[in-house]
């Protein structure tokens, strides 16, 4: 589950809202007609909601329908919730031969195998039948662990090793017909870089996205202030502010174990399953926020560290050079500590 991200500019855009798309101005009172101003566009997507903030004099009348037809191709690519999806299709093929998909399709499962290889294995996306054996799945249906010997059976028909990407043609292909993936650790990262891609086109040079937690910014505000970001303590009835910072260019996403679980005897079940048990993380990090160039690469690495927790997964965002803020709970207390890189970017 993705932590909810608050821009300091308007953190009130972040609310749960009506899912329709619109646009307004959102500063003090509407300045003349020719001054630059923040106008938002907001919608529903992927079980969630978007929010787009763009600097404009006028923006044109389309442009929330194109965004909403972006998000809506990711959705149809990539959505395990809709039968009709090309995912769905590839997971209910019973061949092992190459499955021809759109490229978009074809580069997103590319990053994560990539990233599974990175991770030694941490970040997985077949891990759809052990999704649904817990109850986190489409179906729904937790509140009760499975036994081992279950979550054994399912394990030997997942693994990222089990799957190939050839971009070129582009296709992919599973080696095990039964293989099923999941790519909600991603996909809205994804779609958040293709809203991206839609407005540096249309050459909106400001402007900050977010899809359900997933951010990317770019440029600056009218008084020519950038993009802040605020990053919210993975805590179940408070709320309160971790740490913030300034966002340009780049991407950042969260993950974090305090939204989506079940208890069962006392215990909590996060849905973030390590993929080399099939079981929820047990470790004391409660979120991992990364920093990145792309909304799709921090979507998947948050996940990714956030399952290796703090020892290993804080080890290898050092040696990669990864901007990553790992928080833990420790003893009642929310403790914070940055990479190197990310101290770099929160710095005044």
């Amino acid at each position: 589950m993705n932590l909810r991200f608050f821009s300091v500019l308007r953190p009130s855009s972040y609310r749960r809202l009506p899912l329709v798309a619109l646009a307004c101005c959102i500063a003090a009172g509407c300045g003349p007609a020719d001054e630059p101003e923040i106008h938002v566009l907001r919608g529903g997507t992927m079980g969630t909601q978007y929010s787009v903030q763009l600097v404009a004099t006028n923006p044109d009348a389309g442009l929330a329908a194109d965004i909403g037809a972006r998000l809506e191709r990711i959705e149809t690519l990539m959505s395990t919730y809709r039968d009709d999806s090309i995912v769905s299709r590839f997971n209910a093929s019973p061949r092992t031969e190459w499955f021809t998909v759109p490229k978009a399709l074809c580069d997103v499962v590319a990053e994560a195998i990539e990233i599974s290889h990175q991770s030694g294995g941490a970040f997985d996306i077949t891990l759809s039948p052990l999704v649904d054996l817990w109850g986190f799945g489409p179906g729904g249906g937790g509140g009760q662990p499975p036994s081992e010997d279950r979550i054994d059976a399912l394990l030997d028909a997942t693994g990222y090793d089990k799957l190939d990407t050839d971009c070129s043609v582009p296709a992919v292909r599973k080696a095990d017909a039964s293989l099923r993936i999941d790519l909600s650790a991603i996909a809205k990262g994804r779609g958040v870089d293709d809203v991206a891609e839609l407005l540096d086109a249309r050459g909106i040079t400001d402007y900050l996205i977010e899809i359900g937690g997933e951010v990317r910014a770019r440029g600056q505000k009218p008084a020519g202030e950038r993009w802040r970001i605020a990053v919210e303590a993975p805590l179940y009835e408070e709320r309160r502010i971790v740490t913030s910072f300034a966002l340009d260019n780049s991407a950042v996403a969260t993950s974090g174990d305090y939204r989506n679980f079940f208890e069962s005897d006392g215990r909590y079940y996060s849905h973030l399953l390590d993929p080399r048990t099939g079981a929820p993380v047990e470790h004391g990090t409660a979120a991992v926020t990364v920093v990145a160039d792309t909304a799709t690469r921090a979507d998947a690495l948050a996940t990714a560290l956030l399952i290796m927790g703090k020892a290993d997964g804080y080890a290898l965002a050092e040696r990669e050079n990864i901007a990553a803020l790992f928080v833990e709970r420790i003893d009642g207390d929310i403790v914070a500590e940055p990479t190197s890189r990310f101290s770099d970017l929160s710095s005044p």
